[in-house]
């Protein structure tokens, strides 16, 4: 594989040679527009045909970069300002607040801010976990596994063939009814590993409105790679 760094049109570009038979564009949530082509591919032909569309999607993460940061941390599907507090007693604890979000760490602990504001997160994300898989294993009456929180850098869950879940401690910074929807996603694929007509029909009796949330999905990428604590909680870079 070779890769090459260039700009087009000042658009920053990442270019990868690869042993593919199809040239494809995929832009990234941080702006870089990535092109995986074929030896020998004209790359600035395939850029001069979907220059507009590029723009169109670059547009559109600049407006996520904005909110991303309009805040410095994002929860629930909504920019909120977090704060450190320090006291001298034992123990960190998250309070949340309509918006505001303050993490109290023991003085003993300074430096150590966001190892233990994952920590908080964790628990929180767990309880909301369990909330949802109790519900909709009984609805579908299905049995999983192991239940994980993850750090993915492109996924929001996964089901594995032994049917442990996978799900991304960043579901949390989701509306949460599309975190409700992800963690279905992921319940169904214990009936329906892949997504046919079948698991579509399954997720669609559940959540009607399911297309609504697989854009949010996708969409809400660009604000967690864009929002500063997000990267350091998920180590994107």
């Amino acid at each position: 594989m070779e890769v090459s760094i260039g700009l087009y049109s000042d658009i920053p570009l990442l270019i990868e040679v690869r042993d593919v038979k199809l040239a494809r564009i995929i832009i990234r949530p941080d702006g870089i527009v990535k092109v995986v082509v074929p030896k020998g591919y004209d790359v600035e032909h395939l850029l001069s045909k979907k220059k507009d569309w590029i723009l169109q999607q670059l547009s559109q993460i600049e407006q996520y970069q904005k909110i991303a940061l309009s805040e410095n941390f994002y929860l629930f599907g909504k920019p909120v300002r977090l704060e450190v507090k320090y006291h001298n007693g034992q123990g960190s604890r998250l309070t949340i607040l309509d918006h505001k979000v303050i993490l109290s760490v023991p003085e003993s602990k300074r430096g150590q801010e966001i190892s233990l504001l994952e920590k908080e997160l964790r628990k929180l994300l767990r309880n909301k976990l369990n909330e949802i898989l109790v519900h909709y294993s009984r609805l579908l009456g299905v049995k999983y596994n192991r239940v994980s929180i993850k750090k993915h850098k492109s996924k929001w869950g996964s089901c594995s063939h032994k049917n442990n879940l996978n799900f991304n401690l960043a579901l949390l910074s989701l509306p949460e009814d599309t975190m409700r929807y992800a963690v279905i996603h992921e319940l169904v694929h214990l009936i329906e590993k892949k997504h046919t007509k079948k698991f579509w029909l399954i997720v669609g009796s559940l959540i009607s409105d399911y297309k609504k949330h697989e854009k949010i999905l996708e969409e809400h990428w660009i604000i967690v790679w864009n929002n500063e604590i997000w990267r350091q909680l998920l180590g994107l870079f």
